[in-house]
C-alpha cells in the first residue's frame, strides 16, 4: 500500500474507510496502527493491539462517495446512477458526455463501469470543478475529462455513444 491511499478495513463487527499514513486510529476493539498498512496488501489483516482482526480491503467508488468525497451540488445517487446504466444500453467501451458534472459523482460511476471507454464532463461552475476534480483524483480514475465550458454552448465531441443532459432547477443567481 501507497501512503495517501485509501483502504477499507473490515471486522465482523465494524468497518473503516482509512488513509494509508502513520497515525493511529482508535476503535471500540482496540487501537489501529495504519503506518503498518504500508506493509499490507489487499486480503491481508491487521491486527489492534488487543488482537482484533481487520481485513484490509480496496475501497469501492460507492464507499468514496460515502464517506470521503465532497459535495456540492445535489448529486446523482447510485440508484439512480445503475438505472441510466441500465436503461441506455451503455457498454464498456463507450463514450459518454455528462453535461453539468457538478461534484462528480455520476461522471465517476460511469467511468467506473466504462473500463474501456470515456465520459467527458462539461461544468460551468468554477467551484463545482474544483471539487470535482478532487473527487475524480481520490478515486483514482483516468477515463475521465473534465471541461469548464457551458454545454448549452455546444460541445466539441462528436460520434459519442450517450449525451446525459439531466435537467435541475436553475438557481436564483442563475435566473437573470
Amino acid at each position: 500500500m501507497k501512503r495517501g491511499e485509501f483502504v477499507l478495513l473490515l471486522s465482523d463487527r465494524d468497518h473503516y474507510l482509512v488513509r494509508v499514513e502513520d497515525r493511529k486510529l482508535n476503535t471500540a476493539t482496540g487501537i489501529l496502527d495504519l503506518s503498518k498498512l504500508k506493509k499490507k496488501k489487499y486480503g491481508d489483516v491487521i491486527k489492534t493491539h488487543k488482537g482484533k482482526e481487520y481485513t484490509v480491503l480496496r475501497p469501492t467508488l460507492i464507499d468514496m462517495f460515502e464517506k470521503i468525497m465532497k459535495r456540492v451540488p445535489q448529486i446523482i445517487t447510485p440508484k439512480d446512477a445503475a438505472m441510466i446504466l441500465a436503461e441506455t444500453g451503455l457498454r464498456n467501451d463507450s463514450v459518454v458526455i455528462d453535461a453539468g458534472t457538478g461534484s462528480g459523482f455520476l461522471a465517476m460511476f460511469l467511468a467506473n463501469y466504462l473500463s474501456k471507454g470515456k465520459v467527458i464532463s462539461y461544468e460551468k461552475n468554477e467551484d463545482f470543478i474544483r471539487v470535482a476534480e478532487e473527487n475524480v483524483k481520490q478515486a483514482g480514475l483516468k477515463n475521465i475529462v473534465l471541461k469548464k465550458k457551458d454545454v448549452r454552448k455546444g460541445f466539441d465531441e462528436k460520434d459519442v455513444d450517450m449525451v446525459c443532459l439531466l435537467y435541475t432547477s436553475p438557481s436564483p443567481r442563475d435566473r437573470g
